[in-house]
């Protein structure tokens, strides 16, 4: 599976285009790649946010995860995902699901 950033990469390269540097490092390949951790690529993407968005995704999945009743010890869950708001409701969701687990 495949994702077109490509209007991504035009705004990096315009927002690069101020800063000079940025362009060259942008320009020039890495000696460890472009999807090395201390690449260019993933250093912009952590400037603009996009592991915001990378921890919501992998939250979405816990999420699924749960509701199929793939609960395991050290397991994590959004009060907005499960419809809680308060440490009752916590305590009301995780009692409800690690006992649907252990059955």
């Amino acid at each position: 599976m495949g994702v077109n950033v490509s209007a991504e990469m035009r705004e990096l390269l315009e927002h690069a285009n101020k800063y000079p540097a940025l362009k060259a490092e942008l320009m020039t390949p890495e000696k460890n790649g472009m999807i090395g951790h201390t690449s260019v690529i993933r250093r912009a993407g952590r400037n603009l946010g996009l592991g915001r968005i990378q921890r919501r995704l992998e939250a979405r999945k816990e999420a699924r995860k749960i509701r199929r009743g793939e609960v395991k010890s050290g397991f994590s869950a959004a009060g907005v995902d499960f419809g809680f708001d308060d440490a009752l409701g916590c305590a009301e969701f995780i009692s409800r699901v690690t006992s649907a687990a252990a059955e």
